[in-house]
């Protein structure tokens, strides 16, 4: 069981990223990033007992920024594309800040997958775990509200994985937060789906994500 904290690398605007890494008493490793709240590496036993990194990753923030993709991270505001950047809400058309042509893909070019979030615990023990939190300013890529999201990732002594985010909103909005555990659940799982199915079912698995009403 440890727990290790160290720099890894800055985003395109210069801002810090840190790795995060948990390791349980079966020897599992679990890394994230404050980049993004990206899984970065998961070791797992495999049937021979010998560990491997079933998570594709890369070695600092300058490459996930460089390659620009959503690899291990968590997407938001909303996960998938939206057609013409628009979506109608409470009698209006809400436009958007579009990322892919004129259409918004995963909550725009400012998404939760580019931002640097905030440490906001890490616990050793039998389950260490860490807890990153990230505020999105009401109008940010063009959605309404301001949101609070909360996620906890756990590296349980049966060596299962979990994240759960808690959604806090001022105002009615549009919500998909896609899981950061792309290998372990669908790709396009929305807050509200049924319990994701892990590939690796001994090895490890992934919780659901759930929401909280507005305040």
């Amino acid at each position: 069981m440890s727990i290790e904290r160290k720099p890894f690398g800055s985003t395109v605007d210069g801002k810090p990223a840190e790795l995060i890494t948990v390791k349980n008493a079966s020897g599992c490793t679990l890394a994230v990033t404050t980049y993004g709240a990206r899984i970065v590496s998961l070791l797992v036993p495999g049937r021979d007992g010998k560990f491997a990194d079933v998570v594709l990753g890369h070695d600092s923030a300058e490459e996930y920024s460089a390659y620009r993709n959503f690899q291990g991270a968590l997407v938001g505001r909303y996960g998938n594309r939206i057609a013409n950047s628009q979506f109608p809400l409470d009698g209006e058309i809400i436009k958007l800040i579009p990322s892919e042509g004129v259409n918004q893909l995963h909550g725009g070019p400012n998404g939760y997958s580019m931002q640097i979030w905030t440490v906001d615990s890490v616990s050793d023990g039998d389950s260490p775990s860490m807890c990153l939190s990230l505020t999105a300013p009401d109008g940010e890529g063009g959605f309404p509200g301001t949101l609070q999201v909360k996620v906890t990732y756990t590296l349980t002594k049966d060596n299962a994985t979990a994240a759960i985010s808690a959604i806090l909103c001022s105002r009615s909005t549009r919500i998909v937060i896609l899981s950061p555990i792309s290998l372990l659940s669908p790709p396009e799982s929305s807050l509200l789906s049924p319990e994701p199915r892990s590939i690796l079912p001994r090895a490890s698995r992934s919780a659901r994500i759930s929401m909280l009403p507005p305040a």
